[in-house]
């Protein structure tokens, strides 16, 4: 009996969902000095192979709707970009959905301190103004931003919509993203910020 999840998809993204949050974490580790450690990388790769030699072994064995459950759930925010760099083969041309075009996808990324960090800083070719000490949000006035942006404070990745901690609530347009503090949260000096994800860009 066919099983009611495709494994073979699944094994797919937690191969290239592996690489992508060893990556991630390696930069995480090098902003903190080190300090920084999780088991995710090691656990994806580790559920992902046991998964595939499974489902090689007998693609109809049921125990592997449990397991390949799991194994998307391990996916987490990485599931997004790998779907997107399976259905392109990495680093083909994609359609962007908002006006149709046939476009690549760019990084963004902006690092600063507030209070430090000069205003404005370039993130592809667009100045953007950094937030000073008491300002509740920040503007990226950059085209076609995809809807995943994530934000991390002092090294520590910031929740979206969290009413009982520092989060973030964003709002996305054709033409910039802004990230705004909720909870009554501002921007403090010396605080260091990170920004990132990605925009469409037509080719």
């Amino acid at each position: 009996m066919a099983l009611p999840i495709d494994i073979e998809l699944y094994t797919e993204y937690g191969n290239v969902s592996s690489f992508l949050a060893a990556n991630d974490f390696a930069g995480q580790n090098f902003l903190n000095g080190g300090n920084f450690n999780s088991d995710l990388p090691m656990r994806l790769s580790l559920v992902t192979r046991l998964v595939e030699w499974n489902y090689n072994r007998d693609p109809n064995d049921q125990t592997l709707v449990s397991t390949g459950n799991y194994l998307y759930q391990l996916f987490g925010k990485y599931k997004k970009e790998a779907q997107l760099i399976i259905a392109n083969n990495m680093p083909g041309i994609i359609i962007n959905p908002a006006n149709g075009a046939q476009s690549t996808l760019q990084p963004v990324y902006l690092q600063f301190r507030v209070g430090v960090t000069s205003s404005p800083q370039v993130v592809n070719g667009v100045n953007v103004t950094i937030p000073s000490d008491g300002d509740s949000s920040v503007v990226l006035p950059l085209t076609y931003i995809l809807a995943s942006l994530e934000v991390t404070l002092d090294g520590v990745e910031v929740p979206q919509s969290d009413p009982l901690q520092t989060s973030y609530n964003p709002i996305y347009t054709n033409n910039s993203a802004t990230i705004s503090l909720a909870n009554g949260s501002t921007f403090h000096n010396n605080d260091l910020w990170i920004i990132s994800g990605y925009q469409y860009v037509a080719v």
